[in-house]
């Protein structure tokens, strides 16, 4: 019997070593961080989509005289494109990251 209890007692076989374990991945340099690229393409998009929706707002003038049966704040204008660009934003910047993943 061996005084070594890790290595098996099996005549003619050779002992399984342990997995290496490797922090760096396989594919070698940097992989890009997802969550991040997430997260500043929403944050781009918020910021470009509520800019948008400020520099397109319509004439007050314009708006009572036309036969409009509703009317939005600027606030819920800019909610609503915010929303709309930080989603889309978020979706670009994921698409950059997988791109960008990809490459490598």
């Amino acid at each position: 019997m061996s005084d070594r209890p890790d290595v098996s007692t099996d005549a003619g076989k050779d002992p399984v070593p342990a997995p290496a374990t490797d922090p760096s991945p396989a594919r070698g340099g940097r992989r890009p961080i997802f969550s991040r690229f997430i997260v500043v393409g929403a944050v781009l998009g918020f910021a470009l989509a509520t800019g948008v929706a400020l520099l397109l707002r319509p004439d007050p003038v314009a708006v009572s005289g036309a036969s409009q049966t509703a009317t939005y704040g600027i606030g819920r204008v800019m909610m609503f494109f915010g929303v709309l660009g930080g989603g889309l934003g978020a979706l670009l910047g994921a698409l950059v990251a997988v791109l960008l993943d990809r490459r490598r």
